[in-house]
């Protein structure tokens, strides 16, 4: 019998490597296909990569105005891929699909760790591996897919916390949950619904409280910190508090609101087509 505590034996590990291989080098495959090269931008990928580009040149980071997000954890995860050759597109792709096929194993992870059959694991990841939006973004310099794959590491090691009450899954899955959260303002999520589950699981107490708030306190805290420091030195994007403040206006008039939930929900179910 398998124990709770270390759901991979020997047997487990190879069955792991065996799915993995049959996802990733299955997803890579496909690759020869698309033939994602080519020294341009797609989609607004111009943006993020510029800053990359400033960045590797002037060693400053000065987001242009055109992105609405974070943005600094992809623009130094592309900065690092582009060390040793220089600047290009077909670089920075090259590291959103590296980050996707992490992605992809992220989510097996994960869903291992809640227990699930090795068989629905691997068609929930191609699921999301070839879902049209991952798949595309997959070969761009977009924020979405490592964003993605950085939070799904994030919750595979809180789900492991909640399982083992480890320190060390603890860190690591602040680690991730801050960088997801210094990419997309969205990953504030994952620690947030942490928080409540902690609470569920252990109880009130002092120790339940403190691994609850403090991710949370982390991630949000980066982000206003790294907004105050954008605006004291005149880099903070005109678009940074756009989706912020549409939300509030939004939850403001709840006229809008309910028109703007029909309006998405028509969009949500093109994007699930």
């Amino acid at each position: 019998m398998i124990n709770k505590q270390n759901q991979f034996g020997v047997t487990g590990f190879a069955n792991l490597w065996r799915d993995l291989s049959i996802i990733l080098l299955g997803w890579c495959a496909t690759l020869i296909i698309v033939n994602p090269t080519g020294n341009f931008p797609l989609n607004d990928d111009w943006a993020f990569a510029s800053t990359v580009k400033h960045l590797l040149e002037y060693g400053e980071y000065r987001p242009t105005g055109w992105a609405s997000m974070p943005l600094i954890s992809n623009v130094l995860w592309g900065s690092i891929f582009c060390l040793p050759a220089g600047f290009s597109f077909d670089v920075l792709r090259l590291s959103t699909i590296i980050a996707s096929l992490a992605g992809l194993g992220g989510f097996y992870l994960l869903l291992r760790e809640l227990r699930q059959p090795s068989w629905l694991a691997i068609i929930a990841v191609l699921t999301l591996g070839f879902n049209p939006i991952y798949y595309s973004l997959s070969n761009t310099f977009m924020t979405d897919v490592f964003y993605t794959a950085v939070q799904l590491f994030a919750a595979y090691f809180f789900v492991r916390n909640l399982r083992r009450d480890s320190y060390a899954d603890l860190l690591v899955a602040t680690l991730l949950a801050l960088t997801a959260t210094l990419s997309r303002q969205l990953a504030v999520a994952v620690p947030l619904a942490f928080a409540v589950a902690v609470i569920f699981r252990r109880g009130i107490n002092i120790r339940s409280v403190l691994s609850a708030i403090v991710p949370v306190a982390l991630c949000v805290g980066a982000l206003l910190g790294l907004q105050r420091w954008l605006a004291a030195t005149g880099r903070l994007q005109p678009l940074y508090s756009s989706n912020d403040e549409l939300l509030l206006q939004m939850l403001g008039a709840p006229k809008l609101l309910v028109t703007a939930l029909l309006a998405n929900s028509i969009v949500a179910s093109i994007y699930l087509g």
